[in-house]
């Protein structure tokens, strides 16, 4: 699980509070402003507000990234109408608590990779797993955001992890 959101809705808030305050003023309302059009369904050109509200959640959940574009990863097409339709059920499997519950059913080695300044709560990740009984492993990366393989200083350690990982 490579910066996994939180399995249980007590650990929500805190990314929005975390994001929020990795953002100048002008930058979390317009977060705020984007993401309640987005939940609007008579709202229009949904593909180009979930690039701005992207953009503004990489901002704030990155400690130092190096430009993705010069390192020749390309960017995954972005499509509001998908998310607008899937996030909605995803909320609503934490909220009623069958996310948590799936956790249960997980039979295979789980290993949680993290950033240290992840704006997700690494405990709403390792809390749940534990009260469910998932053994796993947890690696926490210093000076590393939430996309592991995007951060400067962290990339190198995270892909060493992977080939540990797949290599045992």
């Amino acid at each position: 699980m490579v910066g996994s959101g939180p399995f249980k809705n007590e650990y929500v808030a805190q990314i929005m509070q975390r994001r929020l305050s990795n953002l100048s003023k002008h930058e979390a309302d317009l977060f705020h402003s984007i993401a309640t059009q987005l939940n609007d369904d008579s709202t229009g050109n949904k593909d180009e507000l979930l690039r701005q509200l992207g953009g503004l959640a990489e901002k704030a959940d990155s400690y130092e990234t190096f430009n993705v574009r010069d390192n020749e990863i390309a960017d995954l097409p972005t499509d509001g109408q998908i998310y607008s339709s899937v996030w909605p059920q995803a909320e609503k499997m934490r909220s009623n608590g069958l996310l948590f519950q799936s956790l249960q059913y997980i039979k295979c080695p789980v290993i949680v990779i993290h950033g240290e300044h992840d704006s997700h709560p690494v405990e709403g990740v390792t809390e749940p797993l534990k009260e469910q009984g998932v053994t796993f492993e947890t690696h926490i990366l210093p000076k590393c955001g939430h996309s592991p393989f995007y951060e400067k200083f962290a990339y190198k350690k995270f892909y060493r992890i992977l080939v540990d990982v797949i290599f045992r």
